[in-house]
This record gives structure tokens, C-alpha cells and sequence, in this order.
């Protein structure tokens, strides 16, 4: 794929698709059901990351580009943990390949620690 004269990689590609698609969402949810902005930016997030699996799931036998591990780890990290564990129980998608499993929990385990932090430093 062309853009601007030079070849996209599929992380750049599919990681501004998963901004847009979660910054949408969010807007989505604040504007229309008056949502807190962190409520309507983890139903965008949440919202994007299953999408995601879905899509990465349903093309995975064909020629069409899928969706790098890394950009699903990325959007687990953003705040899609439970839309990642739900899409692969759902879809029974990434459930089998090690690596992936593996730097998937090391994503979720990071995330809490951060959240941990967070609460113990700013009691919020």
C-alpha cells in the first residue's frame, strides 16, 4: 500500500486505524450519552480491541492483511484488557500460539502494576 510515496508498514496502518477508530467511539460515547471522558475512553478502547480480534479472527485464512500482534498488545495495554481476554475466549483467537500468550500476560501484568502505582502515588 502507497501513501505519499512510500510503502505503510501494516503496524502504522492498523495502529492509526485503532487511534481513529477508539478516538470516534469515545467521542461517540461523551457527546451523545454524556459519558465521563475515562468512561467513554475505555468503552473506545474496549470497543476498538474487539473489533479488532473479530476482524484479525475472520481474515485469518485469507491473503488480506491481518492485524500485527503488536498493535493487539498495544490496544490491550491502552486499556482493552477485558475486550482482549473477552475476544479471545469469544473468538477463540491467539489462544494457541505461546508467544503470543506470553507477551500478552506480560502486557496485562505491566498494566496492573502501572494502575497499582498510580492509585498508591496519587490516591485517586
Amino acid at each position: 500500500m502507497k501513501w505519499i510515496g512510500r510503502r505503510q508498514s501494516p503496524h502504522t496502518i492498523f495502529l492509526g486505524v485503532g487511534i481513529s477508530l477508539t478516538t470516534m467511539i469515545c467521542l461517540v460515547f461523551k457527546l451523545r450519552f454524556d459519558c465521563s471522558w475515562m468512561t467513554s475512553y475505555l468503552a473506545g478502547v474496549n470497543l476498538s480491541t474487539m473489533i479488532f480480534y473479530a476482524y484479525d479472527k475472520c481474515i485469518a485464512a485469507s491473503d488480506l492483511m491481518r492485524i500485527p500482534e503488536h498493535v493487539l498488545h498495544i490496544l490491550t495495554f491502552a486499556g482493552g484488557t477485558p475486550a482482549a481476554l473477552l475476544g479471545q475466549k469469544l473468538f477463540h483467537h491467539k489462544t494457541i500460539k505461546k508467544s503470543f500468550r506470553i507477551q500478552f500476560w506480560i502486557v496485562v501484568v505491566t498494566q496492573a502494576i502501572v494502575i497499582g502505582l498510580w492509585f498508591y502515588f496519587l490516591g485517586a
